[in-house]
């Protein structure tokens, strides 16, 4: 992880979850007191049954929202809290105590939202169309 014109930069991401875990969450998300072992909210982002706490899955800190919405990251929370300076219920952009993830992150996650399919539920059922 470095530094680069004021973002976060990671190394090369794939949109899955698996990619997701080991280039983005475990650098910068997965920090005991964060979304490690005692996770915020009880979302522990490098846990084997992730996919079951994030799609369609309420989020705990927000009532109403879900953390990824199946194919439409500008609803889902995740995407919201890694993009928007001030995310929806007096949140702060993630990840927490850093600078912005780089753009080819930000897409990264993008793309794993969308190639989630609507409507499917959370875990296996929720496939890449």
């Amino acid at each position: 992880m470095r530094a680069d014109a004021g973002y976060v930069v990671l190394g090369a991401c794939e949109p899955t979850l698996a990619s997701l875990q080991t280039v983005v969450f475990e650098h910068t998300c997965a920090w005991d007191f964060c979304h490690g072992d005692q996770a915020a909210f009880g979302l522990r982002l490098l846990a084997p049954d992730v996919e079951h706490e994030l799609v369609n899955a309420a989020a705990g800190s927000c009532p109403g929202l879900l953390r990824v919405v199946p194919g439409d990251p500008e609803h889902s929370l995740l995407y919201q809290k890694i993009t928007l300076d001030h995310p929806p219920c007096n949140g702060h952009r993630m990840p927490d105590g850093l600078g912005p993830l780089a753009p080819s992150t930000v897409r990264c996650v993008r793309d794993w939202i969308e190639s989630l399919t609507p409507g499917s539920g959370s875990g296996p059922d929720a496939t890449p169309h």
